[in-house]
């Protein structure tokens, strides 16, 4: 009944997925999948009348209106209609690997993780003003585009109703899901914006947990018993799993409060997670990309046939070119603090007291 099926990869990383053939699925969908030329392809999911809660036409109706515009960081709605006969959902898809694929390579470094959860958050803040709440994801899922960035396959879908409690269909999509969504006590269909933000917050914080690590927040070998899990022990810190990020301490601070079990104690709000996200990327890029004083220009580390550190993504270019800059003008001014101290020491007029002056003898009368 599953279009994805769980598999274990070879370094340990657990739940990873892979794809399988079209099928009905978790949502009660039929499934099929087409080639859409340049370098893309068509995922269609339609429901037969009478499959689909009524309350969640609307919201299709709201995913079809509003995600029909392209986004770096999530795949658009290409068509969709809604008949008396089915209703149907096409999103057009990049021809980029899920991250599921890489899982076996070599891990993302956090500046990289990072700017690439930057774009995530920045997709939902789309989705949210759409009126489209994305609440949930499969991080293995995510598919990798842009030189490392993750993009949102299917926004929308994993959000609508379907009974008190979603139908997950694999470890790691149980491992996006906050605890209050798993167990049905928040509707992410109809939540608030603070809920929604708070559901996303936890999804953001297992993705990158499950990047850097190769391992999931908590053990479990079926979606049923990570849910169970959730509610009945507290996820191990990234640090443990992770101890060379021990320099990473804005990252791990931030995995860590985002898995927290208890929504108040996670980021509130998408402003409040961006901010978190930007002091961590800061952090990890002065880490990574500060190994000298002087910044490393793109021209010197090609001449070094070194590849580039610095990760694609605009907002994270952004913040590495601040950097520099700041670096360079505390230079310029250490520089001219010098230059003024030496011409001060070899122009200064002497001015000591003269010691072989001799004393007026006073001739006596």
């Amino acid at each position: 009944m599953s279009e994805i099926e769980s598999t274990a990869t070879e370094d340990g990383r657990s739940g990873g997925v892979t794809p399988a053939r079209p099928a009905p699925n978790a949502l009660g969908a039929d499934v099929s999948v087409g080639g859409g030329g340049s370098g893309a392809s068509h995922q269609t999911w339609t429901w037969p009348a009478g499959q689909l809660a009524g309350d969640a036409v609307p919201i299709v109706l709201q995913m079809i209106e509003g995600l029909g515009t392209a986004h770096a960081a999530r795949s658009r709605v290409a068509q969709g209609s809604v008949t008396a006969d089915h209703v149907s959902l096409s999103y057009q898809l990049t021809d980029a690997p899920i991250l599921a694929e890489r899982a076996q390579g070599e891990a993302p470094t956090p500046l990289a993780a990072l700017s690439a959860a930057q774009a995530l958050v920045s997709a939902l803040v789309d989705c949210a003003g759409q009126g489209v709440s994305v609440g949930r994801w499969d991080p293995a899922l995510l598919q990798e585009v842009d030189e490392g960035g993750w993009s949102l396959p299917t926004p929308g879908l994993h959000a609508l109703p379907v009974g008190k409690r979603p139908l997950i269909v694999s470890v790691t999509e149980a491992s996006g899901c906050a605890p209050e969504a798993a167990t049905g006590a928040v509707e992410l269909s109809n939540c608030t914006p603070k809920q929604r933000a708070q559901a996303e917050a936890y999804a953001v914080g297992a993705t990158l947990y499950w990047v850097l690590s190769g391992a999931l927040p908590l053990d479990a070998d079926s979606p049923e018993s990570y849910c169970r899990a959730q509610l009945e022990s507290a996820p191990e810190s990234l640090l443990t799993v992770c101890p060379h990020l021990e320099r990473y301490a804005t990252l791990v601070r931030l995995v860590d409060r985002c898995l927290s079990r208890s929504p108040d104690e996670r980021p509130g709000s998408y402003a409040e997670l961006e901010q978190e996200i930007s002091v961590a990327a800061r952090e990890a890029d002065r880490l990574e990309n500060s190994v000298s004083f002087f910044p490393l220009r793109v021209s010197d580390s090609e001449g070094m046939d070194l590849p580039s550190r610095r990760p694609q993504n605009t907002e994270t270019r952004k913040l590495a070119a601040r950097h520099n800059q700041r670096q360079t003008w505390v230079l310029v001014a250490l520089i001219g603090l010098l230059l003024f101290l030496l011409y001060y020491q070899t122009h200064e007029t002497d001015s000591s007291f003269p010691t072989a002056v001799r004393a007026t003898e006073i001739e006596a009368p």
